[in-house]
């Protein structure tokens, strides 16, 4: 497939205007979003951790007292937090309070782990040095994925309006005052190297004409009348 031939300069400024800030915007965007992503989990990670230190230290007393009815209330008030999907609480021996996303709830711990949609932290807990269970929550970065896609959308709109803007610009502003004075130029060049070359052409023509006519006067026999 052959190059594509542009008819004007304007159009190959504009072209290649064009493609540089859009690479220079697409770099940045890249960049950017990649930024934007890794911070927010690393957010969500540290929030997960806050949260499972905080579970830690409220349950403890509960779970050594066998208050069940307020472990159950504290787990299903974590659901608060919109990204938490799953929580289980443990004593030593068995499950006390269990809840999982509805979404979810054919999905067990195994598919969380191995899962790179989700984040999970398993914390021990402990009441006066004495281990008396286990608490695990799982987090899931979907928010984060749709908030990754929602600014790439607004980057490649955003990508749409600055070229769009470009092409006006162009249209108004550097066609007036940069192209339409070089194009009058253009034709103010063109117009004087024809009017030059016709006046060239001019001169030869009539030189072999006028010699020939003084040549023609200078050796044009007599005539001699007849008697």
């Amino acid at each position: 497939m052959g190059f594509i031939k542009f008819n004007s300069i304007r159009q190959q400024f504009t072209v290649r205007l064009i493609l540089v800030i859009s690479i220079i915007l697409v770099i940045f965007s890249f960049f950017l979003i990649r930024y934007n992503n890794e911070s927010a989990k690393k957010d969500l990670s540290q929030q997960l951790t806050n949260i499972s230190n905080i579970a830690v230290v409220s349950l403890s007393t509960a779970l050594w007292q066998y208050n069940h009815d307020y472990v159950s209330d504290y787990v299903d008030s974590l659901f608060l937090y919109e990204d938490i999907v799953s929580v289980q609480v443990f004593s030593e021996i068995k499950l006390i309070k269990s809840r999982i996303n509805p979404n979810l709830k054919d999905k067990d711990i195994e598919y969380f782990k191995n899962s790179k949609q989700f984040i999970l932290k398993e914390s021990n807990i402990d009441f006066n040095s004495k281990h008396i269970g286990r608490i695990i929550v799982v987090m899931s970065y979907n928010r984060i994925d749709q908030l990754i896609v929602s600014n790439s959308t607004l980057a490649i709109f955003l990508l749409c309006v600055i070229i769009f803007a470009i092409l006006i610009t162009n249209y108004l502003l550097i066609n007036r005052y940069i192209f339409n004075p070089v194009y009058k130029l253009k034709a103010s060049a063109e117009s004087i190297a024809a009017a030059t070359k016709l006046s060239e052409l001019a001169k030869p023509s009539s030189l072999p004409t006028y010699q020939a006519y003084v040549c023609g006067m200078r050796y044009q026999p007599s005539i001699t009348p007849s008697t």
